[in-house]
Protein backbone atom coordinates (compact mmCIF):
# COMPACT_ATOMS: atom_id res chain seq x y z
CA UNK A 1 0.00 0.00 0.00
CA UNK A 2 1.57 3.52 -0.80
CA UNK A 3 1.92 5.96 1.70
CA UNK A 4 -0.10 8.51 1.83
CA UNK A 5 1.59 12.19 0.22
CA UNK A 6 2.41 14.85 2.52
CA UNK A 7 0.17 17.28 2.75
CA UNK A 8 2.54 19.79 5.10
CA UNK A 9 4.19 21.25 1.97
CA UNK A 10 0.83 22.52 1.02
CA UNK A 11 -0.91 25.98 2.04
CA UNK A 12 -4.30 25.11 4.05
CA UNK A 13 -6.54 26.77 1.09
CA UNK A 14 -4.12 24.27 -1.41
CA UNK A 15 -4.86 21.39 0.67
CA UNK A 16 -8.44 21.70 0.04
CA UNK A 17 -8.19 22.69 -3.51
CA UNK A 18 -5.21 22.09 -4.84
CA UNK A 19 -4.40 23.37 -8.10
CA UNK A 20 -8.00 23.58 -10.19
CA UNK A 21 -7.59 22.47 -13.66
CA UNK A 22 -3.92 21.08 -13.21
CA UNK A 23 -3.70 19.23 -9.80
CA UNK A 24 -5.58 17.28 -7.13
CA UNK A 25 -4.13 18.23 -3.48
CA UNK A 26 -2.58 14.65 -3.31
CA UNK A 27 -0.81 15.32 -7.00
CA UNK A 28 0.12 18.55 -5.82
CA UNK A 29 1.77 17.59 -2.81
CA UNK A 30 3.50 14.91 -4.83
CA UNK A 31 5.11 17.46 -7.08
CA UNK A 32 5.97 19.26 -4.27
CA UNK A 33 7.68 16.46 -2.85
CA UNK A 34 9.40 15.63 -5.74
CA UNK A 35 10.57 19.46 -6.57
CA UNK A 36 11.57 20.12 -2.91
CA UNK A 37 13.82 16.54 -2.93
CA UNK A 38 15.63 17.52 -6.07
CA UNK A 39 16.74 20.93 -4.49
CA UNK A 40 17.84 19.77 -1.49
CA UNK A 41 20.31 17.48 -3.11
CA UNK A 42 21.89 20.17 -4.85
CA UNK A 43 22.33 22.32 -2.36
CA UNK A 44 23.64 19.44 -0.32
CA UNK A 45 25.95 18.39 -2.75
CA UNK A 46 27.01 22.13 -2.81
CA UNK A 47 27.51 22.62 1.34
CA UNK A 48 29.59 19.23 0.78
CA UNK A 49 32.26 20.65 -2.06
CA UNK A 50 32.70 23.81 0.57
CA UNK A 51 33.15 21.61 3.92
CA UNK A 52 36.30 20.31 5.10
CA UNK A 53 36.52 16.16 3.59
CA UNK A 54 36.76 15.05 7.07
CA UNK A 55 33.18 16.75 7.79
CA UNK A 56 31.41 15.04 5.07
CA UNK A 57 28.85 12.12 5.36
CA UNK A 58 31.78 9.50 4.37
CA UNK A 59 34.35 11.00 6.23
CA UNK A 60 35.82 10.25 9.48
CA UNK A 61 33.91 13.19 11.27
CA UNK A 62 30.88 13.40 9.29
CA UNK A 63 29.10 10.34 10.33
CA UNK A 64 26.20 11.50 12.95
CA UNK A 65 25.71 14.95 10.39
CA UNK A 66 25.08 12.74 7.27
CA UNK A 67 22.90 10.47 9.00
CA UNK A 68 20.82 13.91 9.95
CA UNK A 69 20.84 14.91 6.21
CA UNK A 70 18.92 12.24 5.06
CA UNK A 71 15.63 13.12 4.05
CA UNK A 72 15.88 16.26 5.90
CA UNK A 73 13.18 19.25 4.93
CA UNK A 74 14.73 22.54 4.71
CA UNK A 75 13.59 26.39 4.93
CA UNK A 76 15.94 29.36 3.42
CA UNK A 77 15.07 32.98 4.31
CA UNK A 78 17.11 35.10 1.70
CA UNK A 79 17.98 37.78 3.48
CA UNK A 80 19.49 41.00 1.56
CA UNK A 81 20.78 44.72 2.10
CA UNK A 82 18.16 46.09 4.88
CA UNK A 83 15.83 42.89 5.34
CA UNK A 84 15.27 42.18 8.99
CA UNK A 85 16.45 38.94 10.59
CA UNK A 86 15.38 36.12 13.94
CA UNK A 87 16.69 36.83 16.74
CA UNK A 88 17.04 35.42 19.72
CA UNK A 89 15.46 37.08 22.95
CA UNK A 90 19.38 37.71 23.90
CA UNK A 91 19.27 39.83 20.49
CA UNK A 92 21.58 37.43 18.45
CA UNK A 93 20.55 37.01 14.96
CA UNK A 94 19.70 32.54 14.12
CA UNK A 95 21.92 31.62 11.28
CA UNK A 96 20.23 28.68 12.02
CA UNK A 97 17.83 26.55 13.74
CA UNK A 98 15.79 22.69 14.14
CA UNK A 99 12.77 21.61 15.66
CA UNK A 100 13.11 18.42 16.83
CA UNK A 101 9.72 15.80 16.05
CA UNK A 102 6.64 15.95 18.89
CA UNK A 103 3.11 15.97 18.91
CA UNK A 104 1.54 17.60 15.92
CA UNK A 105 3.78 17.21 13.48
CA UNK A 106 1.59 18.48 10.70
CA UNK A 107 1.11 21.50 13.08
CA UNK A 108 3.62 24.67 12.84
CA UNK A 109 6.06 25.54 16.03
CA UNK A 110 4.57 28.38 17.88
CA UNK A 111 5.90 29.61 21.06
CA UNK A 112 4.09 29.31 24.78
CA UNK A 113 1.45 32.13 23.66
CA UNK A 114 0.79 30.42 20.76
CA UNK A 115 2.60 32.82 18.46
CA UNK A 116 4.92 31.84 15.26
CA UNK A 117 8.60 31.54 15.91
CA UNK A 118 10.97 34.43 14.72
CA UNK A 119 11.88 31.82 12.14
CA UNK A 120 8.76 31.88 10.76
CA UNK A 121 8.24 35.14 10.85
CA UNK A 122 10.87 36.12 8.65
CA UNK A 123 9.94 33.02 6.47
CA UNK A 124 6.00 34.70 6.27
CA UNK A 125 7.50 37.91 4.86
CA UNK A 126 8.66 36.49 2.11
CA UNK A 127 6.39 34.54 0.96
CA UNK A 128 6.96 30.89 2.46
CA UNK A 129 6.01 28.76 4.58
CA UNK A 130 6.10 28.52 8.84
CA UNK A 131 8.13 26.26 10.38
CA UNK A 132 7.24 22.75 11.38
CA UNK A 133 8.79 19.91 13.34
CA UNK A 134 11.38 17.90 12.05
CA UNK A 135 12.68 20.75 10.02
CA UNK A 136 16.19 23.28 9.45
CA UNK A 137 16.29 26.76 9.17
CA UNK A 138 18.90 28.45 7.47
CA UNK A 139 19.71 32.24 7.32
CA UNK A 140 21.62 33.47 3.42
CA UNK A 141 22.12 36.47 3.09
CA UNK A 142 22.54 37.49 -0.34
CA UNK A 143 24.52 40.50 0.05
CA UNK A 144 27.67 39.26 1.04
CA UNK A 145 30.32 37.31 -0.84
CA UNK A 146 31.40 34.17 -1.42
CA UNK A 147 32.49 33.30 2.39
CA UNK A 148 28.75 33.50 2.91
CA UNK A 149 28.53 29.91 1.28
CA UNK A 150 30.91 28.44 3.53
CA UNK A 151 29.33 29.94 6.66
CA UNK A 152 25.60 28.60 5.52
CA UNK A 153 27.52 25.22 4.92
CA UNK A 154 29.05 25.12 8.50
CA UNK A 155 25.54 26.33 9.88
CA UNK A 156 23.91 23.17 8.46
CA UNK A 157 26.43 20.93 9.42
CA UNK A 158 25.43 22.01 13.03
CA UNK A 159 22.15 21.31 12.65
CA UNK A 160 22.40 18.43 10.96
CA UNK A 161 23.80 16.81 13.47
CA UNK A 162 20.91 17.93 16.21
CA UNK A 163 18.24 16.13 13.86
CA UNK A 164 20.25 12.97 13.83
CA UNK A 165 20.64 13.56 17.48
CA UNK A 166 16.98 13.44 18.45
CA UNK A 167 16.37 10.30 15.79
CA UNK A 168 14.97 7.45 17.56
CA UNK A 169 17.78 5.35 16.73
CA UNK A 170 20.43 7.40 18.90
CA UNK A 171 18.50 6.96 22.10
CA UNK A 172 18.27 3.43 21.53
CA UNK A 173 22.01 3.16 20.04
CA UNK A 174 23.20 4.71 24.03
CA UNK A 175 21.02 2.27 25.90
CA UNK A 176 23.07 -0.30 23.74
CA UNK A 177 25.88 1.51 24.16
CA UNK A 178 25.39 1.31 28.39
CA UNK A 179 24.34 -2.62 28.17
CA UNK A 180 27.65 -2.81 26.30
CA UNK A 181 29.86 -1.05 29.04
CA UNK A 182 28.26 -3.81 31.37
CA UNK A 183 29.22 -6.55 29.69
CA UNK A 184 32.74 -5.47 28.87
CA UNK A 185 32.77 -4.40 25.19
CA UNK A 186 32.82 -0.33 25.62
CA UNK A 187 34.20 1.54 28.26
CA UNK A 188 32.07 4.38 29.74
CA UNK A 189 33.87 6.84 28.07
CA UNK A 190 32.30 5.17 25.08
CA UNK A 191 28.93 6.28 26.52
CA UNK A 192 30.07 9.68 27.35
CA UNK A 193 31.16 10.55 23.79
CA UNK A 194 27.51 9.26 22.89
CA UNK A 195 25.77 11.40 25.32
CA UNK A 196 27.70 14.55 23.94
CA UNK A 197 26.60 13.98 20.79
CA UNK A 198 23.74 15.30 22.36
CA UNK A 199 24.99 18.49 23.18
CA UNK A 200 25.30 22.28 21.63
CA UNK A 201 29.08 22.16 22.40
CA UNK A 202 29.30 18.95 20.00
CA UNK A 203 27.59 20.34 17.32
CA UNK A 204 29.47 23.64 17.47
CA UNK A 205 32.20 21.58 17.18
CA UNK A 206 31.17 20.13 14.11
CA UNK A 207 30.33 23.43 12.54
CA UNK A 208 33.48 24.98 13.26
CA UNK A 209 35.07 21.86 11.93
CA UNK A 210 33.74 21.52 8.55
CA UNK A 211 34.28 25.55 8.20
CA UNK A 212 38.68 24.17 7.76
CA UNK A 213 39.18 24.67 11.83
CA UNK A 214 39.24 20.53 13.32
CA UNK A 215 40.58 21.34 16.01
CA UNK A 216 38.87 24.15 17.21
CA UNK A 217 37.85 24.00 20.97
CA UNK A 218 35.43 22.21 23.28
CA UNK A 219 36.00 18.60 22.38
CA UNK A 220 38.72 16.48 21.28
CA UNK A 221 38.45 15.43 17.38
CA UNK A 222 38.64 11.90 18.47
CA UNK A 223 35.86 11.97 20.76
CA UNK A 224 33.67 12.75 17.06
CA UNK A 225 35.50 10.04 15.38
CA UNK A 226 34.73 7.62 18.09
CA UNK A 227 30.89 8.26 17.54
CA UNK A 228 31.24 7.74 13.92
CA UNK A 229 32.87 3.94 15.00
CA UNK A 230 30.17 3.32 17.62
CA UNK A 231 27.09 4.05 14.58
CA UNK A 232 28.96 1.66 12.41
CA UNK A 233 28.76 -0.73 14.98
CA UNK A 234 25.44 -0.52 16.55
CA UNK A 235 23.54 0.38 13.12
CA UNK A 236 23.82 -3.38 11.35
CA UNK A 237 21.54 -3.79 8.06
CA UNK A 238 18.92 -5.16 10.08
CA UNK A 239 18.81 -1.64 12.36
CA UNK A 240 18.93 0.50 9.37
CA UNK A 241 16.01 -1.43 8.07
CA UNK A 242 14.00 -1.12 11.04
CA UNK A 243 14.65 3.33 11.55
CA UNK A 244 14.60 3.59 8.10
CA UNK A 245 18.10 5.25 7.78
CA UNK A 246 21.56 4.11 6.04
CA UNK A 247 24.93 4.64 7.45
CA UNK A 248 26.72 6.55 4.97
CA UNK A 249 29.52 4.88 3.28
CA UNK A 250 33.13 5.46 4.51
CA UNK A 251 34.85 7.29 2.34
CA UNK A 252 38.72 5.55 0.90
CA UNK A 253 41.27 7.73 2.08
CA UNK A 254 42.68 9.59 -1.37
CA UNK A 255 46.01 7.20 -2.93
CA UNK A 256 48.99 9.29 -3.19
CA UNK A 257 50.70 8.47 -6.14
CA UNK A 258 54.67 8.32 -5.90
CA UNK A 259 57.24 9.09 -8.45
CA UNK A 260 57.89 5.52 -10.01
CA UNK A 261 54.03 5.72 -10.86
CA UNK A 262 54.72 8.75 -13.14
CA UNK A 263 58.17 7.17 -14.00
CA UNK A 264 55.51 3.61 -15.12
CA UNK A 265 53.41 5.95 -16.95
CA UNK A 266 55.63 7.67 -18.97
CA UNK A 267 57.71 4.25 -20.08
CA UNK A 268 54.14 2.85 -21.30
CA UNK A 269 53.69 6.00 -23.21
CA UNK A 270 56.97 5.67 -24.75
CA UNK A 271 56.81 1.80 -25.61
CA UNK A 272 53.88 3.00 -26.86
CA UNK A 273 51.08 1.41 -24.52
CA UNK A 274 47.31 1.35 -24.60
CA UNK A 275 45.57 4.49 -24.57
CA UNK A 276 44.82 4.15 -20.96
CA UNK A 277 48.53 4.61 -20.12
CA UNK A 278 48.74 7.64 -22.22
CA UNK A 279 45.20 8.92 -20.64
CA UNK A 280 46.87 8.31 -17.22
CA UNK A 281 49.72 10.39 -18.05
CA UNK A 282 48.14 12.98 -19.30
CA UNK A 283 45.86 13.14 -16.04
CA UNK A 284 48.69 12.87 -13.99
CA UNK A 285 50.68 16.04 -15.53
CA UNK A 286 46.78 18.01 -15.30
CA UNK A 287 47.58 17.05 -11.63
CA UNK A 288 50.76 18.14 -11.34
CA UNK A 289 50.62 21.51 -12.87
CA UNK A 290 48.33 23.10 -10.45
CA UNK A 291 50.95 22.13 -7.72
CA UNK A 292 53.84 23.53 -10.02
CA UNK A 293 52.28 26.77 -10.59
CA UNK A 294 51.69 26.76 -6.84
CA UNK A 295 55.16 26.29 -6.06
CA UNK A 296 56.80 28.66 -8.43
CA UNK A 297 54.47 31.14 -7.15
CA UNK A 298 55.66 30.14 -3.17
CA UNK A 299 59.06 30.31 -4.35
CA UNK A 300 58.52 34.29 -5.66
CA UNK A 301 56.71 34.98 -2.55
CA UNK A 302 59.03 33.22 -0.18
CA UNK A 303 62.22 35.38 -2.18
CA UNK A 304 60.13 38.82 -2.08
CA UNK A 305 59.52 38.12 1.63
CA UNK A 306 63.53 37.39 2.22
CA UNK A 307 64.33 40.49 0.28
CA UNK A 308 61.40 42.96 2.27
CA UNK A 309 63.23 40.94 5.80
CA UNK A 310 66.84 41.98 4.53
CA UNK A 311 65.22 45.39 3.65
CA UNK A 312 63.59 45.77 7.23
CA UNK A 313 66.68 44.93 9.03
CA UNK A 314 69.02 47.20 7.44
CA UNK A 315 68.64 51.13 9.23
CA UNK A 316 67.60 53.86 7.38
CA UNK A 317 70.67 56.02 6.49
CA UNK A 318 71.29 59.41 9.05
CA UNK A 319 71.11 62.92 7.72
CA UNK A 320 75.06 62.97 7.44
CA UNK A 321 75.35 59.71 5.82
CA UNK A 322 72.47 61.09 3.45
CA UNK A 323 74.64 64.41 2.50
CA UNK A 324 77.69 62.11 2.38
CA UNK A 325 76.02 60.24 -0.47
CA UNK A 326 74.57 62.87 -2.47
CA UNK A 327 77.95 64.82 -2.26
CA UNK A 328 79.55 62.01 -3.28
CA UNK A 329 77.78 61.15 -6.47
CA UNK A 330 78.23 65.09 -7.39
CA UNK A 331 82.23 64.79 -6.83
CA UNK A 332 81.82 61.71 -9.74
CA UNK A 333 79.77 63.21 -11.97
CA UNK A 334 81.77 66.88 -11.96
CA UNK A 335 84.99 64.53 -12.34
CA UNK A 336 83.23 63.11 -14.96
CA UNK A 337 82.46 66.68 -16.99
CA UNK A 338 86.12 67.83 -16.38
CA UNK A 339 87.40 64.40 -17.77
CA UNK A 340 85.13 65.11 -20.76
CA UNK A 341 86.18 68.88 -21.41
CA UNK A 342 90.02 67.75 -20.81
CA UNK A 343 89.56 65.48 -23.61
CA UNK A 344 87.57 67.88 -26.13
CA UNK A 345 90.44 70.82 -25.17
CA UNK A 346 92.96 68.37 -26.23
CA UNK A 347 92.07 67.42 -29.37
CA UNK A 348 91.57 70.98 -30.02
CA UNK A 349 95.42 71.50 -29.60
CA UNK A 350 96.71 69.01 -32.02
CA UNK A 351 97.96 70.37 -35.39
CA UNK A 352 96.06 69.59 -38.22
CA UNK A 353 97.94 66.79 -41.13
CA UNK A 354 99.42 68.83 -43.61
CA UNK A 355 98.02 67.47 -46.88
CA UNK A 356 100.68 67.34 -50.06
CA UNK A 357 99.23 69.34 -53.17
CA UNK A 358 97.91 66.91 -55.31
CA UNK A 359 99.26 67.39 -59.71
CA UNK A 360 96.78 69.30 -61.58
CA UNK A 361 95.80 67.22 -65.18
CA UNK A 362 96.48 69.18 -67.97
CA UNK A 363 93.32 70.24 -69.18
CA UNK A 364 91.79 67.80 -72.36
CA UNK A 365 92.08 69.35 -75.77
CA UNK A 366 88.68 70.80 -77.41
CA UNK A 367 87.68 70.61 -80.74
CA UNK A 368 85.64 72.79 -82.96
CA UNK A 369 81.62 71.79 -83.31
CA UNK A 370 83.00 72.02 -87.13
CA UNK A 371 86.01 69.60 -86.85
CA UNK A 372 86.46 66.58 -88.27
CA UNK A 373 87.34 64.26 -85.87
CA UNK A 374 89.46 62.00 -88.46
CA UNK A 375 91.94 65.02 -88.88
CA UNK A 376 93.51 64.71 -85.70
CA UNK A 377 96.31 63.39 -86.78
CA UNK A 378 97.25 65.49 -89.52
CA UNK A 379 97.82 68.37 -87.10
Amino acid sequence: MAEAPDLTLLSEQERQEGIPGLFTPDELALARAASSMFADQEMMADVYNRVDPDYRPGGKYGTLSGMGAQDARFKTYLKGKGDPVATTGEGQVLLGSYFPPQEGYDEVIRNERGNLTPESQVLAMQGSEPMRVDEIYMLQRTDRGPEEQASVAGTLMHEMVHRAAAQPFYKDMIEWAEGQVEQGNLSPSDVDALRMGQTERYADKVGIGSRGNPEGRYIPTRDIERIGELIREFMTPDRQEMYGVRVPVESEPPIEKGIMDYVRSAIGLAKGGPPTDQMDLFMDILELLPAAKSLKFAKKGIESLSKGRKAAKKKPPTREQAIAKVSKKREAESKKVDESLAKLNENRKKPKKKTKDKPVPPEPRRFDDYENPKDRNLR
